[in-house]
C-alpha cells in the first residue's frame, strides 16, 4: 500500500471526524458540544482502526507473497544442489574409470597389429576429449613365478601421435577472413579532404585525456584490437530474490600495455574523426564473440549479452563473412545472445532486419534493451525470436506508485511469461526498489545493488592464432 493511498485514508476519516464534532449542534440544536465531540471522536477511531486492519491484511498479502516466492527459490536451489551433486558423482565415476583404464597396459595388441599413425578424428572421438595426460605410477613388477622370456607387450607410441589440430577448419577459416577484412579497414588510410582528419592545422596534433596525443590513441586502440588487448567486463544478471548469477551483460574496454584502461568515450571522437567508427565496431562485435567463445561457459539456461552497434547491420559485406563465422562456430548458439536497442530495431530496413532474421536463423537468442513501450505484442517478440528484454528501472517509477501503470505492468509479465520471454529490470540501485519490483513477481534484475561486473582480460593469442592475426 502506498503512502499516498494511506494518507488518503487518513485524511477521509478525520476529515468525517471533524466534520461530526462541529457540524452536528448546528444541523441538531438540541445535541451537545461534548456529545458532538465525543461522536466525531467515535468515528475517527473506527476510521482508524479500519485503516490498521487493512494496512495489516495488505501487509499479510505482500508477507505471504514474498514467502511463496522464497519457497519457489528454494525449491529450486534444492533441484539445482541435487542436479550438481548427481553431476560431480558422475565426474568421480568417471575420473576413476579413466584412471583405472590407463593403468592397465594395453595387452589385446598383438605383434601383427599396427597402428594407424594418422587416425581420422570421426573414428576417434573420444581421443579428442581425453584431459590432460596426468603423472601415473609404475604398475608393480609381476612375481618370478617362472623363468620365462620377458616378452613386452606392444604400447602405442607416444611419439607418432599425431599433432593437435583445430576440431574445425571452417571455423578457423571464417575466422581468418573476416579478421584479415577487418584489419584492413583498420588499418586504411584516413580519406583527404574529411573534416577533422587526425591532424590539425600545420599537422599539428590534439591533445586528448591530458596524457595521450591523438595519434598515440588511435595507435593504441588499432593495436589493442588487433592483437585482443581487452578486458572484457561482465555485468551480472541476477535471479530474484535469490540474487543467483544467471546471466552476464559484455561490454569491452581497451588495455593499454602500461595497465591502463581506454573507455569508449575516450576514444570515440578520435574514431569518429578519422572515420573507423564503423571499422571499430565491427571489431570490437567479433571480439566480444571471440572472447565469450574462450571464456568459461555459464550454467545451463544462462547467456553472454553481446551488444551490436546499430551501424553494423548496414555493414552488408563485414556480416556476411560474419555470420559465415558463426555458422562454423555453432557451439555458441548455446550461451551467447545478441542484444539490440529498442530504437534501433524501429527503424531497421529489410536489409538490416535480413541479417537480424539470420542470426535467428543460425539458433541464437535476441535481447530487447531498453524497452518503453508496455503495449508491445509478446507473442510477436517471441516469434522474432526475441528471449529476453530489458526495461530500466527508471521508467517502472510510474507503475510502482500508480495503480493503473502497475496493472499494465502486470499484463506485460503474463503475457512475456506465456510467451517464454525473460523479463529483466536494468539498473536496481536501492533494497527499496527491490522490493517494490517483487510485488510485482520481477524474476531477474541487473544493476549497482548487485554489485560491479568482474573483468576478463583478453587471452595472450597462441602462436597458431598469430599466423592468422598477421593476415
Amino acid at each position: 500500500m502506498s503512502k499516498v493511498l494511506q494518507f488518503f485514508y487518513f485524511l477521509c476519516y478525520g476529515v468525517a471526524g471533524l466534520a461530526i464534532a462541529f457540524m452536528a449542534p448546528k444541523i441538531f440544536p438540541e445535541t451537545p458540544r461534548s456529545v458532538a465531540i465525543l461522536a466525531g471522536a467515535v468515528v475517527f477511531l473506527c476510521g482508524a482502526l479500519m485503516h490498521e486492519i487493512a494496512s495489516r491484511c495488505y501487509h499479510a498479502s505482500l508477507d505471504r507473497r514474498r514467502l511463496a516466492l522464497l519457497h519457489r527459490a528454494y525449491q529450486e536451489a534444492s533441484e539445482e544442489l541435487d542436479r550438481l551433486a548427481t553431476e560431480v558423482q558422475k565426474l568421480r565415476h568417471g575420473q576413476a574409470y579413466f584412471a583405472e583404464s590407463e593403468s592397465e597396459p594395453d595387452l589385446e595388441l598383438g605383434p601383427e597389429a599396427e597402428v594407424d599413425p594418422e587416425p581420422e578424428p570421426d573414428r576417434t572421438p573420444a581421443a579428442a576429449a581425453r584431459p590432460a595426460p596426468m603423472p601415473r605410477p609404475a604398475p608393480p613388477p609381476p612375481p618370478p613365478l617362472a623363468p620365462e622370456p620377458a616378452v613386452e607387450p606392444p604400447v602405442r607410441p607416444r611419439a607418432e601421435m599425431p599433432p593437435v589440430m583445430p576440431s574445425d577448419a571452417g571455423a578457423v577459416a571464417s575466422e581468418v577472413k573476416v579478421l584479415h577484412a577487418l584489419i584492413q579497414r583498420l588499418y586504411a588510410p584516413p580519406e583527404r579532404g574529411r573534416a577533422g582528419g587526425g591532424l590539425g592545422a600545420g599537422g599539428r596534433t590534439t591533445v586528448v585525456s591530458g596524457t595521450l596525443i591523438e595519434r598515440e590513441i588511435l595507435s593504441s586502440v588499432r593495436d589493442a584490437l588487433r592483437h585482443s588487448q581487452l578486458e572484457m567486463h561482465l555485468q551480472p544478471v541476477v535471479t530474484l530474490p535469490q540474487r543467483k548469477h544467471r546471466h552476464f551483460d559484455c561490454a569491452l574496454r581497451v588495455a593499454l600495455d602500461r595497465g591502463d584502461v581506454l573507455a569508449p568515450a575516450q576514444y570515440e571522437a578520435v574514431i569518429r574523426d578519422n572515420g573507423l567508427t564503423l571499422a571499430v565496431d565491427d571489431m570490437m562485435l567479433l571480439r566480444t564473440v571471440q572472447l565469450v567463445a574462450k571464456a568459461q561457459k555459464p550454467e545451463p539456461g544462462g547467456y553472454y549479452f553481446c551488444r551490436v552497434p546499430p551501424g553494423c547491420l548496414s555493414d552488408r559485406a563485414f556480416f556476411d563473412d560474419f555470420l559465415a563465422y558463426l555458422r562454423d562456430a555453432d557451439d555458441l548458439t548455446s550461451c551467447l545472445a545478441f542484444a539490440f536497442r529498442e530504437d534501433d530495431l524501429i527503424d531497421l530496413d529489410d536489409a538490416a532486419a535480413n541479417v537480424v532474421g539470420s542470426l535467428v536463423e543460425l539458433g541464437f537468442q535476441l535481447c530487447v534493451e531498453g524497452l518503453r513501450n508496455f503495449d508491445v505484442d509478446a507473442g510477436q517478440l517471441a516469434e522474432g525470436g526475441v528471449r529476453f528484454v530489458k526495461i530500466d528501472a527508471g521508467m517502472l517509477m510510474p507503475a510502482i506508485t500508480g495503480e493503473a501503470e502497475g496493472l499494465r505492468l502486470r499484463r506485460l509479465k503474463s503475457a512475456f511469461d506465456a510467451a517464454g520471454i525473460e523479463l529483466i529490470i536494468a539498473n536496481i540501485a536501492n533494497e527499496q526498489l527491490l522490493v517494490e519490483l517483487l510485488d510485482f513477481d520481477i524474476e531477474f534484475g541487473q544493476g549497482p545493488l548487485f554489485g560491479e561486473g568482474r573483468k576478463i582480460r583478453g587471452v595472450q593469442t597462441p602462436p597458431a592464432e598469430a599466423r592468422r592475426e598477421r593476415l
